[in-house]
């Protein structure tokens, strides 16, 4: 059994009982008890779960609600090289979901003029702004009931906007990826949205900066799915990486 495949089933054992001990790993796995501190020193060390005496526990991250202003000037440089990686897989004459949130506008600024034809739908405000400048784009505000914190719409009418409209590509920004949640989010209100637009698009690119995988946020918006396009930033480890690998998820990096 290959490291990465004796990391993997150690992390979802974690996942289901929150604990392991290395006596249970040993009698699992065709391999030294040397070996097995080895793995739980490198999953330890990339974040996934803390060692104990006799063995390890689980660090499942539940990361915290922050309003929109204050993760403006959070991982500001990871996010700007998201939208790159994003922008590349965009092209001229597309028709584009855009969630939001602060990567979503990183994404609006970064392709704000680069294209000759594009068609932006989105319930961002703030995305809508930015984009509204360029004179030769066509814009698709959703409307509905607007969210002041987050600088966007939500609600039935924003929802039954994205069900009667089709997009070429949808970039969903989660605040959370991970093998146990999926792809989840903090806001009751938008979580409909969200799952509308992976419902409207033809294909689906979920971005999340590096330390958004392994975490889980309140409200699961789907299950991973291998034919998305997940893009994230190079500081994700190779060892998480080869984990999701093993669960048919891909990280595209710049």
């Amino acid at each position: 059994m290959l490291a990465s495949e004796r990391k993997l089933k150690i992390i979802e054992l974690l996942e289901q009982k929150h604990s392991v001990t290395v006596s249970e790993l040993t009698a699992l796995f065709p391999v030294s008890l040397e070996t097995v501190r080895r793995d739980l020193e490198s999953l330890e060390k990339d974040g996934l779960l803390k060692r104990v005496y006799g063995g390890a526990v689980s660090v499942k991250k539940m990361k915290n609600y922050e309003r929109l202003s204050s993760r403006s000037s959070e991982n500001i440089k990871e996010k700007q090289l998201l939208a790159q990686t994003a922008a590349s897989l965009i092209h001229s004459g597309d028709i584009i979901m855009i969630d939001g949130g602060t990567t979503a506008i990183s994404l609006a600024e970064y392709i704000s003029g680069r294209f000759k034809e594009l068609t932006v739908i989105t319930h961002s405000l703030a995305v809508f702004r930015i984009l509204s400048r360029q004179p030769d784009y066509k814009l698709i505000l959703t409307g509905g009931q607007f969210f002041s914190d987050e600088e966007a719409f939500f609600g039935h009418l924003a929802v039954d906007t994205l069900r009667q409209l089709h997009a070429d590509k949808c970039f969903l920004m989660p605040s959370a990826v991970s093998l146990h949640m999926g792809i989840s989010d903090f806001m009751e209100e938008f979580i409909p949205l969200q799952r509308q637009m992976l419902l409207s698009a033809d294909k689906v690119f979920v971005l999340a900066d590096s330390s958004k995988i392994g975490t889980d946020a309140m409200m699961k918006i789907a299950p991973l799915d291998p034919s998305y396009t997940y893009i994230t930033d190079a500081g994700l480890p190779e060892d998480i990486r080869d984990i999701y690998r093993q669960h048919g998820i891909e990280f595209v990096t710049e």
